[in-house]
């Protein structure tokens, strides 16, 4: 479920402003998206099932989810603003990742500029 999430986030990032999202950031998201399979779903995304439900004129369907990513996949084929849920969540998982690699990347370039680009550093 999660690579289906992410192969939909990246169908309609490419729509949506021609590129790709990068492989990294692909990887990333499909872990984070694995970590929610093991959370129940939110009140907050059955609300929004039984919303999108209600629009789309279908069943309610949203007592069949059991968990978070369940949800998150349902609304990301089936909300009537779907592509404006997949590029909000593209945009925060490619925040987060950035962020999470902004010590690295510090560190690295420090190293560099004081001439020891050499030096391994591990995490």
């Amino acid at each position: 479920m999660s690579q289906e999430f992410v192969q939909l986030a990246n169908a309609n990032h490419l729509a949506a402003t021609g590129q790709e999202i990068s492989a990294q950031v692909q990887r990333f998201m499909q872990a984070n998206l694995m970590k929610s399979a093991e959370r129940p779903a939110s009140p907050e995304q059955l609300h929004g099932i039984a919303d999108a439900s209600q629009k789309l004129g279908v069943a309610d369907d949203s007592s069949q989810i059991t968990n978070a990513l369940q949800a998150s996949l349902w609304r990301a084929h089936n909300s009537p603003d779907r592509a404006d849920l997949l590029e909000q969540f593209t945009k925060a998982t490619e925040a987060t990742y950035t962020q999470q690699q902004s010590p690295a990347l510090k560190i690295d370039s420090t190293l560099q500029a004081l001439g020891q680009d050499d030096v391994a550093i591990s995490r």
